[in-house]
């Protein structure tokens, strides 16, 4: 990305902040006079994916060559309506806005191809399910949390700020018919305080549920191709909705927690389950308060995390215990091809 404004100051501290927190996303070059940019844009043999620019610094070359967003007040030279970006907004936003306009170009494609593993969290107990999402994606900036259920338990309001994209905007831009949805997803990311990457959750439920067959598949094909992260975990309302299959079949692991007094329940839900998919895709992870001697026989793959219980409070307030945080990702690193085996955690 090559930025560019006559405001030497601000350029060099936008710069600075893409080189030391965008390093993975973004290459940066800038500039501050518009004949430097002139001639490094008609000598250099980079590509040039995009090119955020001053309006004082347009020029119609830059427009005809290259996929320009406008740094500042909108323009419209040549009869051509530029994307443009508020110069003075924070800078993750600022960047969020950059992603967003560019998963949006008709030119060719921007983006590495990659690969991340879509890691489902659902259960018969809502609130835990999303504690266990919660939980992975703390452990590790390689995750990142996504809340796909209509009326979120736990609230991320006060995790917004202006402008900040979150689920529907990603939904809004598949329902456009428009291409590179990793970028889309990538616009959105937020990074909160406590350490946990996410996509903060839908504006309105109706986001989700008008989505046809189609484009809810190329919304989970885009979750497993997006590559930025290693591990997406998705934190879904267990139900036997439509997209239920597309759940299924993409991701890499399903992690269904549950307490020894929802066993009945659990046991339905493997017997469903087990028409459907392999048995070694699923961790089973038996939750709260249990004994040895309450452990069910009957489930491969099972996981006992004696005191992982449901987190309370909100999003400014939740506290993680550190004992689970560091033994969580065992319920990621076994091996798939071990079709039985039982795992007990040492929290007893």
């Amino acid at each position: 990305m090559v930025i560019a404004d006559q405001d030497e100051a601000y350029i060099s501290r936008l710069a600075k902040w893409f080189r030391e927190n965008r390093a993975g996303q973004f290459q940066i070059m800038a500039f501050t006079e518009k004949e430097s940019l002139l001639r490094f844009l008609s000598e250099t043999d980079l590509h040039i994916d995009v090119l955020l620019v001053g309006e004082k610094l347009l020029d119609p070359v830059l427009i005809s060559k290259f996929n320009t967003i406008i740094l500042g007040q909108p323009v419209e030279p040549a009869n051509i309506e530029l994307k443009h970006i508020d110069k003075y907004l924070p800078a993750p936003t600022l960047c969020s806005e950059i992603l967003s306009a560019i998963s949006a170009f008709d030119r060719p494609g921007w983006g590495k191809a990659g690969k991340s593993e879509l890691i489902v969290c659902m259960s018969p107990e809502p609130r835990l399910k999303s504690t266990l999402a919660l939980y992975l994606s703390k452990s590790s900036p390689e995750n990142i949390y996504i809340n796909f259920e209509s009326f979120p338990f736990y609230s991320t309001e006060q995790c917004s700020h202006r402008n900040q994209k979150n689920l529907s905007d990603v939904l809004y831009h598949i329902k456009a018919s428009k291409t590179n949805v990793p970028l889309a997803l990538e616009s959105a990311v937020h990074n909160i305080h406590n350490g946990i990457n996410l996509i903060l959750p839908m504006d309105n439920p109706k986001d989700l549920w008008e989505l046809t067959e189609k484009e809810f598949g190329i919304l989970v094909e885009a979750l497993v191709s997006w590559g930025s992260f290693k591990n997406v975990i998705a934190d879904i309302e267990l139900n036997a909705g439509p997209f239920m299959k597309y759940w299924l079949e993409f991701s890499s692991l399903i992690l269904i927690p549950f307490e020894i007094t929802q066993l009945n329940q659990v046991r339905c839900l493997k017997n469903m389950l087990n028409q459907s998919i392999s048995e070694k895709k699923i961790r089973w992870v038996l939750a709260g308060d249990c004994t040895k001697d309450s452990i069910p026989d009957e489930f491969n793959n099972l996981f006992i995390i004696n005191g992982l219980y449901a987190l309370t409070g909100d999003w400014s307030s939740l506290t993680f215990d550190n004992s689970i945080l560091q033994n969580i990702t065992e319920l990621l690193s076994i091996p798939a091809e071990y079709k039985s085996f039982q795992t007990v955690t040492p929290y007893f």
